[in-house]
């Protein structure tokens, strides 16, 4: 019935990367048709900034480098 070995996990990469596209682009036209191109361009920069922290928080734990708790002590 199916052709690949069950081992091999199946990878939903590109199905999830195609729908969060597809809501963002949705989201973002509804967005810009009630409040204007400034608002999209505001939550564009919003959705940057949130991503590239997210991915600096991502290297940081790589390289195994974590703030400290903020202990009174």
């Amino acid at each position: 019935m199916h052709d690949s070995d069950p081992q091999t996990p199946v990878s939903y990469r590109t199905a999830n990367l195609t729908l969060v596209f597809v809501n963002l682009f949705w989201l973002l036209l509804v967005v810009w048709s009630t409040l204007g191109i400034g608002a999209v361009m505001i939550a564009g920069a919003i959705g940057n900034h949130l991503i590239t922290r997210y991915e600096f928080a991502q290297r940081r734990h790589a390289a195994g480098v974590n703030r400290p708790d903020n202990d009174p002590d």
